[in-house]
């Protein structure tokens, strides 16, 4: 197994949801100007004791949740910036995919998913480019951490 430099990795949106965990029902798009993007998949944490175990903590893994923090530059008119800003604003669920390559090469890997986008924030520095940042939230079961392009 080789690994790839952050620079190789690549997100896509899509306004038309998956509908299952296989990537059916996305058009995807590549959002090409992402500065870095952070993922991560949990688990909530079941924390009990009981007299059986004499009193032990003990914790189980609970519900599973995904998060992609999205950074990009900002472009005037780009359609996914304005995809996932209109997201936010209209409340709609928007699918995204996290892969190592391109998404139309066999054997890329990634997470693809349906997702709520959280919060969206704009920096304006006088001396250098406006940059968003865009927080989403796994919405449904339709999830997938382990994808690959066959």
């Amino acid at each position: 197994m080789s690994s790839r430099a952050g620079k190789d990795h690549k997100i896509y949106i899509s306004t038309s949801l998956l509908t299952d965990t296989a990537g059916t029902g996305a058009v995807w798009v590549e959002f090409t100007p992402v500065e870095s993007t952070d993922s991560e998949i949990a688990r909530e944490e079941v924390t009990f004791k009981t007299r059986e175990n004499g009193g032990a903590e003990q914790t189980l893994g609970g519900t599973l949740s995904a998060t992609q923090e999205i950074n990009w530059a900002y472009l005037s008119g780009d359609t996914e910036a304005e995809a996932i800003l209109d997201a936010i604003v209209n409340d709609d669920l928007i699918a995204i995919a996290d892969m190592d390559g391109d998404i139309a090469v066999s054997g890329n890997a990634g997470q693809i998913g349906n997702y709520t986008v959280t919060s969206y924030s704009q920096s304006k520095p006088i001396d250098d480019v406006v940059t968003v940042t865009a927080s989403c939230k796994l919405a449904d079961a339709n999830f997938n951490m382990n994808y690959k392009v066959s």
